[in-house]
């Protein structure tokens, strides 16, 4: 009798620890099934709101649509985000916050932008003054330099990209880097290549991979912002 009640007992432990293990891994499916659902409705939530941001700020919304749902690379050149007297509001939402001031965009094909490749070059309006409102560019090698410029003249007429070596694309981590536009903003800005995941404000923009993170006190001081922070992003679909 001992024998069998223990064998009861036994049973009755294993069909407790099996209906817990069953209950356990329904739950784990279900919160799961729920984490999926949370991100994609997230998602969702997120392209409304860069959405309303692009109807609301028509100046540079568009700006970041592009970044987020075109499968193209582009290079974007940020104004600075954390100046006193910049418009856009850094404790307010990223898509309100990372305000470009001009867009790199492959003409054909998709992957890194590199010398030689034909880019439109857009600035957006409050830089209108200072660059044309859109002109047709081509990157291409100018001795040790990267240079942007017009296809017909090839005059270094919008800004160059010095490198320590001569690197015909813009995608290493950590390369020193300098970047300058001596005829408009007449200010050098030197700084790294950086991941930009690694940078909290950018974390909205999934896609976004590298960041040139440029550092100057007097970078943009025509514009008074003389505490600028700069971000050359590369996106890569």
């Amino acid at each position: 009798m001992e024998t069998y009640n223990s064998k009861v007992l036994l049973s009755s432990w294993y069909e407790n620890r099996l209906e817990e293990a069953e209950k356990r891994a329904k739950l784990e499916a279900a919160e799961s099934s729920m984490g999926a659902y949370l991100a994609k409705k997230e998602a969702v939530l997120r392209d409304t709101q860069l959405q309303r941001s692009s109807e609301e700020n028509p100046s540079h919304g568009d700006v970041l649509l592009v970044a987020n749902h075109f499968n193209r690379a582009r290079v974007l050149v940020c104004n600075p985000l954390d100046s006193a007297s910049s418009v856009a509001s850094v404790s307010e939402d990223t898509a309100k916050a990372a305000r470009a001031c001009f867009v790199l965009e492959r003409k054909e094909g998709a992957g890194p932008v590199r010398y030689g490749d034909i880019v439109m070059f857009r600035p957006l309006p409050e830089l209108a003054a200072v660059f044309p409102a859109l002109a047709d560019a081509v990157l291409y090698k100018d001795g040790e330099d990267i240079v942007l410029g017009k296809p017909d003249t090839r005059s270094a007429s919008f800004f160059r990209v010095v490198y320590p070596d001569p690197v015909l694309s813009l995608d290493h981590e950590d390369t020193p880097v300098a970047w300058s536009a001596p005829f408009t903003l007449h200010h050098v800005m030197s700084g790294r290549l950086v991941r930009c995941s690694d940078t909290q404000r950018y974390n909205d923009l999934g896609a976004v991979q590298w960041c040139l993170d440029l550092r100057t006190k007097d970078s943009l001081d025509q514009f008074k912002r003389p505490t600028a922070r700069c971000y050359m992003t590369l996106e890569y679909k």
